[in-house]
């Protein structure tokens, strides 16, 4: 009976020893100090697969990263049903966090372009802190942002608008008139095709992604913004009138040799605009400088010009040059 007990006893230990053990584990730190590590599973819901974390007691819930789901748009993360915060949340024990996701169908409205496998939101039908456009809805990837779908929204609801990499095209009006809403882009995200006043009086867009296929800068489509910086792809050969009308915070340019024409007050009431950084000759520049003599553009034909170089001139003349670094910044030779 005794050897009964003590089998029985052997079992109850190791089970306890592999419960333990499956809790956490604990390692040595570089002072020689016990560490503890739990771990951290990530239940995407139904979307992609994200590989769990091991993190230290009383570190913060590792981002991931977000999951993706065809039809959805990312909400979260949740434990037992309370949201949680990555960065934030501490970690004190194994845990399991689950995805939370909306339908774009509840928030959007939708058209199919045509024929094709794509679609443009239309009506945006309820607000929230942050709205992400969705890569796709309805079996079709989102590649538009219909004309005035955010138009005059007010900013006591909304605080950010998501556009993702699959966006590329901004319909008239589109975000015309929303004061105070941060735009934040795709990293990926390249825009092709605006319509006019886009993005009118949007002062919560500081910076725009701007594809190569884009070949004008509409009217009036980034008056009033909070744009600090513009980089024109090359593509782009005319800039309409009033297009960075009263952008306030604009401070550099960068444009190509290719824009054939800046039309009248592009640039008008443009303060804060210093510098350009111009792809071409001294005689391209200076062709297009002087056409602005007339045009309302004062503070695009006073900024300072500098002329790109890929390596650093070995004499200089009536202008400075540039280049871009390894992190695609821009540098004075």
């Amino acid at each position: 009976m005794k050897r009964k007990y003590w089998w029985l006893f052997g079992i109850l230990l190791l089970s306890l020893c592999l419960l333990v053990s499956a809790c956490a584990r604990s390692d040595e730190n570089e002072d020689g100090e016990r560490v503890t590590y739990y771990t951290v599973t990530y239940d995407s819901n139904g979307g992609s697969q994200i590989e769990s974390r091991q993190v230290s007691a009383g570190g913060v819930l590792p981002d991931p990263g977000e999951p993706t789901r065809e039809g959805y748009i990312f909400a979260g993360w949740t434990l037992d049903g309370v949201g949680v915060m990555v960065g934030v949340t501490q970690v004190k024990e194994n845990m399991t966090v689950r995805a939370s996701w909306i339908s774009a169908e509840s928030l959007f409205e939708y058209q199919r372009i045509g024929e094709t496998d794509t679609a443009v939101i239309t009506v945006l039908k309820s607000e929230m802190e942050e709205i992400k456009i969705p890569t796709s809805i309805g079996n079709y990837q989102v590649v538009a942002v219909g004309d005035r779908l955010f138009y005059g929204r007010s900013d006591e609801t909304i605080q950010s608008i998501y556009i993702p990499e699959t966006v590329t095209t901004i319909g008239e009006e589109a975000f015309g008139e929303l004061t105070g809403v941060q735009i934040v882009f795709s990293e990926k995200c390249r825009i092709t095709s605006l319509g006019e006043r886009a993005f009118f009086g949007c002062t919560g867009l500081t910076e725009i992604p701007l594809g190569e296929g884009l070949s004008e800068i509409p009217y009036e489509s980034f008056s009033g913004s909070g744009l600090t910086s513009v980089r024109l792809p090359k593509s782009v050969t005319k800039i309409e009138e009033n297009a960075f009308d009263g952008c306030l915070s604009l401070v550099t340019v960068m444009l190509h040799e290719t824009v054939t024409s800046v039309e009248n007050a592009a640039f008008f009431d443009c303060d804060a605009l210093k510098t350009i950084f111009f792809y071409g000759t001294e005689e391209r520049v200076e062709s297009l400088l002087s056409d602005q003599t007339q045009s309302m553009n004062q503070p695009f034909t006073e900024a300072r010009v500098y002329l790109y170089a890929e390596k650093e001139p070995s004499q200089t003349g009536t202008y400075e040059y540039w280049y871009l670094d390894e992190n695609n910044k821009t540098k004075i030779w």
